[in-house]
C-alpha cells in the first residue's frame, strides 16, 4: 500500500508514524523553495521524497 503527502509541516510525523507501522509506503511531495522546505525528521521519516518543480506541475495539467 502506498501514500502521497504534500507537507512540511511536523504535525503529520505520528501520522506517518502509524502509516508505517501498517506497512504503508509513504513518498512526500514538497517545495525545495527557501521558508517552504519540509520538517527535518519527516524527511528523514518517509520512503520516498519528490521535489515539485514547474516541469511536474506543467505534466500535471496536461
Amino acid at each position: 500500500t502506498h501514500a502521497a503527502i504534500l507537507t512540511g509541516d511536523s504535525d503529520f510525523l505520528p501520522a506517518v508514524e502509524i502509516a508505517k507501522s501498517e506497512g504503508v509506503h509513504i513518498t512526500l511531495f514538497y517545495s525545495d523553495k527557501e521558508g517552504c522546505l519540509p520538517h527535518d525528521e519527516l524527511l528523514d521519516m518517509v520512503d520516498a521524497r519528490r521535489i515539485i518543480n514547474q516541469e511536474m506541475i506543467d505534466s500535471w495539467k496536461r
